[in-house]
């Protein structure tokens, strides 16, 4: 009888604090390679810490943070960086090129020189998340929408195994929105990565994920594939009534009708 194969990330009884302040309590779950994973919840809740802790940025009080049966705080920070990707939500970069913004993406693999095949790797995902307009504006030149898409991109080209995002579609219009998710659900099936994200837009993470974590008050209320996006979850969690209805086979949420009064 064959062992069961290991998932490629393993979260186990993670928990941080800042200070006294306890923000994460015993976060558990799983992914393997090819799937995109969710983390939403009400602000307040720990997704941006939670992915900042997977993300190797923040160092948790307990727990276990395994990917590819490797421990990733027992690694370098380089051989980190080759593994795992991170996309903020927000960040200031400016005095360099969309094109140098995404080379840096490269910085765990190169050393003096800049090889070729990292220049020609930099065009193909300039045309691939169709930046080929802005390769050579500046950062402080373009806006946070595109900002946001050449920060996807130096992820990207850092050819992780594991890729971070909090918020990523957070500055973008629903076009540049679908368009966005639409490649990063791409690459991931194609490369066999790993996606964990941080969303506010719930009917956004639906259509493009394929698992959960559900967090309130730094714990996980509920997490797996789309059933659990109820009605009863989300009124436990965020506080408000919704009905979540299925079209084209995923479920939507639309809020209830509230009767205000002045």
């Amino acid at each position: 009888m064959c062992a069961e194969k290991p998932m490629a990330l393993v979260i186990k009884n993670l928990s941080f604090a800042y200070k006294n302040h306890k923000v994460l309590h015993d976060i558990s779950f799983t992914a393997d390679p090819g799937e995109i994973i969710t983390i939403i919840g009400p602000n307040g809740s720990g997704k941006t810490t939670c992915i900042k802790c997977i993300a190797g940025l923040a160092k948790p009080a307990s727990g276990v943070i395994e990917l590819n049966s490797q421990n990733i705080y027992s690694i370098s920070d380089n051989a980190r960086a080759r593994a795992i990707a991170y996309v903020p939500q927000r960040s200031e970069v400016s005095g360099i090129s969309v094109f140098d913004l995404i080379l840096l993406g490269r910085r765990p693999y190169i050393s003096w020189d800049i090889p070729e095949a990292d220049l020609v790797l930099a065009g193909r995902v300039i045309e691939y998340m169709g930046l080929k307009e802005l390769a050579f504006r500046q950062t402080d030149a373009i806006s946070g929408g595109e900002f946001q898409i050449a920060q996807i991109a130096r992820a990207i080209i850092q050819e992780p195994a594991l890729i971070a995002l909090d918020e990523p579609t957070s500055n973008l219009d629903i076009q540049n929105q679908r368009s966005v998710m639409l490649k990063i659900k791409a690459l991931v099936q194609s490369k066999k990565l790993i996606a964990v994200i941080t969303n506010h837009d719930i009917n956004l993470s639906i259509r493009y994920s394929d698992k959960f974590v559900l967090l309130k008050d730094g714990r996980i209320y509920a997490s797996g594939s789309h059933k659990i996006i109820t009605s009863a979850n989300i009124k436990a969690v965020y506080g408000i009534d919704v009905h979540v209805e299925t079209i084209n086979g995923f479920p939507v949420i639309v809020p209830r009708e509230e009767e205000t009064k002045l």
